[in-house]
């Protein structure tokens, strides 16, 4: 699916493009570049990451871009088209607090030692949220924001970790550091 020649436009394969580095279709060609997918200095992996022996089996992205700003991972409105077409983008005009809005962050990777027992199993997938954050550097992790700088930022101020909240082992709501959704006020 990741290399998919209908995946042209998706972030792992359009960002790699545009920044000149190898793309995730292509590496998905062969299992040789499926191995390479796994290199020191892969623009989809946090140095600090460490994967399985049987990552190799399908790509497992230890750096991922927030599931919560994509309205095709969203049930219902806004984003959501009801004439049976494909959902609309999100704009980054629509993006209210960019300066606190997580664009890309460190994503849980299979086997990987989960920063809060609410939290739902590490998938290493392309996309990610609160409940997938890891605490890979000393129990915090990296966040690229919106608006263009990274943070370093402790788990506890990424993950709700109250065993008697709802939002337990996803997103602290009401946001306070960091906020998922291009509207502050909607529930992640």
């Amino acid at each position: 699916m990741t290399g998919s020649s209908t995946s042209r436009d998706v972030w792992y394969n359009a960002l790699a493009e545009t920044l000149g580095v190898t793309t995730m279709a292509r590496y998905s060609q062969t299992p040789s570049s499926q191995h390479e997918f796994y290199s020191r200095g892969n623009t989809f992996h946090c140095p600090a990451a460490r994967f399985s022996p049987v990552a190799a089996t399908y790509p497992n992205f230890s750096l991922a871009i927030n599931s919560k700003l994509m309205f095709d991972y969203e049930k219902g409105p806004p984003g959501a088209v009801d004439d049976g077409s494909d959902s609309r983008s999100l704009k980054l005009r629509e993006i209210q607090v960019p300066e606190r809005t997580a664009l890309f962050l460190d994503g849980g990777v299979p086997g990987e030692a989960m920063l809060c027992p609410f939290q739902t199993a590490y998938t290493g997938q392309p996309k990610a949220y609160a409940s997938q954050f890891p605490g890979r550097h000393k129990n915090a992790g990296n966040i690229l924001f919106v608006a263009g700088h990274v943070m370093t930022l402790p788990g506890k101020d990424v993950v709700d970790m109250d065993p008697d909240s709802v939002y337990r082992g996803g997103a602290i709501y009401p946001p306070t550091k960091v906020i998922w959704r291009h509207d502050p006020t909607l529930v992640p």
